[in-house]
Formats: structure tokens, C-alpha cells, sequence
């Protein structure tokens, strides 16, 4: 009996089916533009790729080798890359499409070998972890030179009252590290590519020695009234007693060094004194 067109469709779409045996996170699609059809190596536009039912499909588009600005993690990337290194010349079509969309199509003339790794995406949707923590830490570096070293120099010396402006990059580095490292915070990689870290937590476990002790700080006066600063010094030593006891003189020590502390800084910044003039009457 001659084969009908019918029965053709219907042979073609359970070769279809036994390809992606075991593959299910994708779709089929066809080539809508004829004209680009064939076109087995380069790229083709997102919207040239339509959905297809089995009996008239030609490619398979995997959910986990595409991605865009708003769509995909590094993990989608991370695939297409690796995929792209092992089968880019195995019947394999890069799709372009807005937003930063980009994606494979692969035709179901492909290899075994091909539709075996599809397969295994399936349980493990990670071609390659190296490729993806190298990729991961790409991401980061950029992160740290684009925004995130300047937001941290901003937050840790806003804390701490402390200009950080002139701490060159490295220990900078170093010390941002240590304190991810003890406050067990690392960076969260977004859908789009994006990646961060919350510095919040990196302030929080901060200690001002170790960011004084950077290279370039400067620490800034606390104190807004240098006049009245000055006169709780005065204050201090006029109102002392000996009868006070010793965790009282100890208090009044504490309040006392930091005042005088305070007030070094803020002499050292403004270059100049409090004038004497404006002080407040010792009542």
C-alpha cells in the first residue's frame, strides 16, 4: 500500500517521540521563515523558531540552554556555553531575540550523543560545575568592580565614621572577604545574570581596629559642637572627686578619653581650634 500523507505525519511524529524519550523541558518547533530554512549553522531571530506539534516538528528548544536579561540564571549559561563548546557543528542553530534573548535549537537530526546530554539535563540541570563556577565568579568580579566596592567603602566607613576614600582596592578586598567569611555571607546570583551580596551583614560583624587599620583611612570626628566638646572636658576635671568610687572614676575616664579623642580627630580634620570664646558656662 502506497504510504499517505497521513500515515507519513504519523511516522514522523513517533520518531519525534522516541528521540526525547526521557526529555520533556523544551518545546518543538518548526522554521516559520522558509527562506532561513536549512540554515543549520549561524543564527536565526527567536521569532523564525514556532511551536510544532510532533508530526511537523524539525527542532527541540531546551529550557535549560537559553536565557535573557530578565529570564535564565548562570547556570543557563554556563550550559550554553559548554554545549555549544561540545556540539556547536552537530546540527545546532543559535536563536537571537530581544532583551538579551539567546538560545539553541537543536535539529532532530542530531547525534545520540546530543540527545543523551539533553537527557541528562533532565536529572541534572548542570552541564559542566567548573564551567559554572568559573562563569559565577566572572559575574562577581564585575559585580565588585561595577558597584559593589564602592557601596561597601560608603556602608563600612559610614558605620564607623571613617573615610575610606583613599584605602587602595586590594586590602580592601581582603578585608571584605574576611568579613563575608565571618559573617557566613556570600553572593546570591539572580535570574538575568545578576549577582549581589548583602553588605549589611558584612558591616554588622565589623570591628573599628581593623578598619582603621586600613591602609588610607582617615577617622572622622563624631562630634557637630567642638565648643561644647571641649567644656565637658573641663567639666570633668573640675567636677572630679576623690571619694567617687572606682567604677564611677572609671565611667568618668571612659567618657573622658573618648571626648578628648573626639576632639583630637576633630581638630586634626578642621585644622583649627574650638574657639574659647564660645564655650558654655561651667555650672
Amino acid at each position: 500500500m502506497k504510504p499517505t500523507r497521513a500515515n507519513a505525519r504519523d511516522l514522523r511524529a513517533e520518531r519525534t517521540r522516541k528521540i526525547l524519550e526521557g526529555i520533556s523541558n523544551g518545546h518543538l518547533g518548526k522554521v516559520e521563515c522558509r527562506a532561513d530554512y536549512g540554515q543549520l549553522t549561524g543564527g536565526l531571530g527567536y521569532s523564525d523558531i514556532g511551536r510544532a506539534d510532533p508530526s511537523d516538528a524539525r527542532y527541540w528548544v531546551s529550557d535549560y540552554l537559553g536565557y535573557s536579561d530578565y529570564s535564565g540564571s548562570q547556570v543557563e549559561r554556563a550550559n550554553v556555553a559548554t554545549f555549544l563548546e561540545r556540539f556547536g557543528d552537530d546540527y545546532v542553530i543559535e536563536l537571537h531575540g530581544g532583551h538579551g534573548t539567546f538560545a539553541l535549537a537543536i535539529h532532530l537530526r542530531a547525534s545520540a550523543e546530543v540527545w543523551e546530554c539533553l537527557e541528562g539535563l533532565e536529572n541534572y540541570p548542570c552541564l559542566d560545575d567548573e564551567a559554572l563556577s568559573n562563569l559565577e565568579t566572572e559575574a562577581e568580579d564585575e559585580a565588585w568592580k561595577d558597584s559593589v566596592e564602592s557601596d561597601f567603602r560608603k556602608d563600612l566607613g559610614g558605620h564607623f565614621d571613617i573615610d575610606l576614600d583613599e584605602v587602595p582596592a586590594e586590602p580592601l578586598y581582603t578585608l571584605f572577604l574576611a568579613l563575608a567569611e565571618r559573617a557566613n555571607e556570600y553572593w546570591y546570583h539572580e535570574t538575568g545574570g545578576d549577582c549581589g551580596i548583602r553588605l549589611e551583614r558584612l558591616v554588622q560583624v565589623a570591628e573599628r581596629s581593623e578598619v582603621r587599620a586600613l591602609p588610607g583611612s582617615i577617622e572622622l570626628p563624631s562630634i557637630d559642637d567642638p565648643e561644647a566638646c571641649l567644656a565637658r572636658i573641663l567639666a570633668t576635671a573640675v567636677d572630679w572627686h576623690d571619694s567617687y568610687t572606682p567604677e564611677r572614676k572609671a565611667e568618668q575616664w571612659a567618657f573622658l578619653a573618648e571626648d578628648m579623642r573626639q576632639l583630637a580627630l576633630w581638630v586634626e580634620h578642621e585644622g583649627t581650634f574650638p574657639d574659647p570664646r564660645r564655650l558654655p558656662a561651667l555650672v
